[in-house]
């Protein structure tokens, strides 16, 4: 059957029409199973190369290279040589410095400058050897955030009433992780804490901090702060080679982690002061000159599975005990587990 050409034309009309409608609902469907929010993390990855050591290089300080990259991050500054410089990290969030492979940072003589100093950041700071500056690295403040990997910290500068000396620092409320790290020949702390703050230690070493100025301890955890050490070395400090402040809480440890050693400290192995807690397990405390764990005024502790404190009183103290309970309300958990060990205590065993 022939048509005409009206009819031809008004189907051909009918057609497009429907195709007009339908279209832009097949286009709809589309849009709304097609995921337009998930960005590419590689794409947003500022990096910038710093060459402390070659004088042609286009950046050649820490300085130059952080002032290149966004503070909101993600930015990496890739360090290559020795850099003689005191470093100050403030404001910049998802930031790494890192050496490459590794870098040197020389923080110079004047106590009242950090080799490394971290405010208001969240920052990753890896492979490098950093000698010299009033503290090797300081975090500071309660939005501060410092995971500090391979990295040694070394000869801070004491200075009666300006600087300590201290390895590393963490102070108002930051929170920090050294991980692989080596804190050592510091005449004041190898790690010092400040109200509040929370530290976590795996796989590093902490030895020969401290002085007779300062009497320094390898860790010393202040107010209310909370410590977590785990498959670590603290050893030959001048002080303890771990002291908890007030309230503070340790946890040396744990059935999975690699041991601890704490040992040849010059004074106890670990002091746990002004009602502080400490739940001890997979360490072994030994040869401190004092006792290997001192639990003093008000204060806890509990000793879990695989702990050996033995041959603690170096110095021979006039009671020369590895376990040590002060007089006032110090009290224990598990203790028969030390004593068992070979562990001499004046502590009271539970009831």
């Amino acid at each position: 059957m022939k048509r005409s050409k009206k009819s031809i034309l008004l189907v051909v009309a009918i057609a497009l029409f429907t195709g007009a409608i339908d279209a832009p609902a097949q286009s709809k469907v589309q849009e709304a199973t097609t995921p337009t929010n998930i960005p590419n993390p590689l794409s947003t990855v500022t990096i910038v190369d710093v060459d402390c050591s070659d004088p042609k290089a286009k950046i050649r300080t820490i300085a130059d290279g952080l002032s290149q990259v966004p503070t909101s991050g993600p930015s990496v500054v890739r360090v290559t040589g020795t850099c003689n410089e005191n470093v100050e990290i403030v404001g910049y969030q998802n930031l790494t410095l890192r050496g490459n492979p590794t870098a040197t940072i020389n923080g110079g003589t004047d106590p009242n400058f950090a080799a490394i100093a971290v405010g208001g950041s969240t920052v990753s700071i890896r492979n490098f050897i950093i000698n010299g500056g009033g503290e090797g690295i300081g975090c500071d403040g309660p939005t501060t955030t410092c995971d500090i990997r391979n990295v040694t910290m070394q000869g801070a500068i004491f200075s009666q009433g300006v600087s300590q000396g201290s390895g590393a620092t963490v102070t108002n409320r930051s929170f920090a992780n050294f991980v692989n790290c080596i804190i050592q020949d510091n005449p004041g702390l190898g790690v010092k804490m400040g109200l509040g703050n929370f530290v976590k230690i795996a796989g590093s070493t902490i030895r020969r901090n401290g002085s007779a100025a300062t009497n320094g301890a390898g860790i010393a955890g202040g107010s209310g702060s909370i410590v977590q050490v785990s498959g670590s070395t603290i050893s030959d400090n001048f002080g303890p080679g771990i002291v908890m402040g007030m309230n503070g809480t340790l946890t040396l440890g744990s059935p999975s982690s690699n041991p601890i050693t704490i040992s040849g400290n010059g004074h106890d192995g670990i002091a746990l002061e002004g009602g502080s807690t400490a739940v001890i397990q997979s360490s072994t405390i030994t040869g401190n000159v004092r006792f290997g764990v001192e639990i003093g005024d008000l204060s806890f502790a509990k000793f879990e599975s695989s702990n050996n404190i033995t041959g603690n009183n170096a110095g021979g103290v006039p009671s020369p005990f590895d376990i040590f309970c002060g007089p006032v309300y110090s009290t224990t958990r598990n203790i028969g587990s030390a004593i068992l060990g070979g562990s001499s205590t004046n502590c009271p065993a539970e009831q």
